[in-house]
Order: C-alpha cells, then sequence, then structure tokens
C-alpha cells in the first residue's frame, strides 16, 4: 500500500498474475468510482412493510407494481393477486420469481407441451430465457419477480393461444420494447379482449 505500507500477503492457492505490474493512479481509480443515485437505487426496503403499505396497489389485470427506477440492470418487481390472465408472456433473458405471500401457478409451454408449476410460499424459480409463461396469481398472495433491463435491440412477445386443447395455435402475438412491463401489458390485454378478431383462431375458428 502506498498510504501506510501494508504489504498484502501472497494467495494460497496459486492464481494467474500478470508478467508485469500494472501502476494504477489512485487518483484516476477513485475518480472512476460513481455515487449511488437513491432514486434509481434507493436504500434497503423492509419488503414486508412495504407490501403492507402498498397493498391496494395491486390490481388486476396484471397487479404489478415495480420497486426500483427503469434504466437499472435489473427490474425488481412485486407482483399482487388475483390477476386475469391468458396471454404468455416471452422474452430473452432469464426471469427470477420469489414467492412472499401464499402459492402461485406459472403456466408454461415447454416446447409443445403445456405445463402447471406452482411455486409455494417461500419458494423461488429461476424460468429459462425464451419460455412462454403465463403467471397465475390468487387473492391475498405476493410475489418477487426479477428481470433484466432490455438492450434498445430486443423486443418481447406477448402471445395468446387458442383455448381448443385439441388446438393451442396462436391467435395474437404483439411485439414490443418493454420498459415497464406493468403499465405496457394492460393496454395490450384491454385491446386483445375488445377485438374478437383478434381472439379469434385462425386455425379452428374457436373464438376466446
Amino acid at each position: 500500500c502506498n498510504n501506510c505500507g501494508h504489504i498484502d500477503e501472497k494467495p494460497v492457492k496459486s492464481m494467474e498474475i500478470p508478467d508485469k505490474n500494472t501502476p494504477v493512479d489512485e487518483k484516476d481509480f477513485n475518480k472512476s468510482l460513481p455515487h449511488i443515485n437513491p432514486v434509481t437505487h434507493p436504500l434497503p426496503v423492509n419488503l414486508q412493510q412495504y407490501i403492507d403499505e402498498h397493498i391496494h396497489e395491486f390490481k388486476p389485470p396484471v397487479a404489478n407494481l415495480m420497486l426500483n427506477n427503469s434504466h437499472c440492470q435489473f427490474k425488481v418487481m412485486l407482483v399482487g393477486g388475483p390477476n386475469q390472465r391468458r396471454d404468455f408472456h416471452v422474452e430473452d433473458g432469464e426471469e427470477f420469481f420469489w414467492q412472499l405471500r401464499g402459492d402461485m401457478v406459472l403456466k408454461i409451454k415447454d416446447g409443445d407441451e403445456f405445463k402447471d408449476i406452482t411455486i409455494k410460499e417461500g419458494e423461488c424459480f429461476l424460468l429459462p430465457a425464451r419460455v412462454p409463461h403465463s403467471p397465475q396469481r390468487f387473492a391475498n398472495t405476493v410475489g418477487f419477480v426479477l428481470e433484466r433491463e432490455r438492450s434498445s435491440a430486443e423486443k418481447d412477445d406477448l402471445v395468446w393461444f387458442c383455448q381448443n386443447p385439441d388446438c393451442r395455435h396462436v391467435t395474437t402475438q404483439y411485439n414490443f420494447y418493454c420498459s415497464d412491463l406493468g403499465k405496457q401489458l394492460i393496454p395490450l390485454i384491454n385491446e386483445y379482449y375488445g377485438d374478437e378478431k383478434r381472439r379469434t383462431c385462425g386455425k379452428c375458428g374457436r373464438i376466446d
């Protein structure tokens, strides 16, 4: 250390060490360190207390509440119930589900097969990228969901499949840039249910 003279001990296990030491200017290094913005990265939050104070904000059909500002590397969300959804969401990254209160069911399309994954209170689940999923949440339940911030070139999909179990053809698909899922899904869901043509399966003719 240039300040106190302490010499760091050698690591116990072998590590790759450059042939030549690269000197670092301490002033330049310190200048490169960021200041924490309390708007985008607020102080630690008591989740249970936050849920109690904002429980009235969880409203169908999505019941989604963003915990952090947009344009962070992660999107941190609380999602309550009950919700009213038949749509399936698809994105290029993984999604992390952690159920804080009550149980939920995550409907997924695994290849050609539709499956239900039950996530019980206290359990968590990491959903692989590009797996169509439809969260089914019940009354008095709250879950924690973590997603990535999308790149400018990424687009998410919102998809409805035909309700005929012998068909399951795609009836409608929206492709959009995702910035705030809770706010963006509501007008798409309302548009879908307000348009019979969109709800009509082009393969078997069933109307959702």
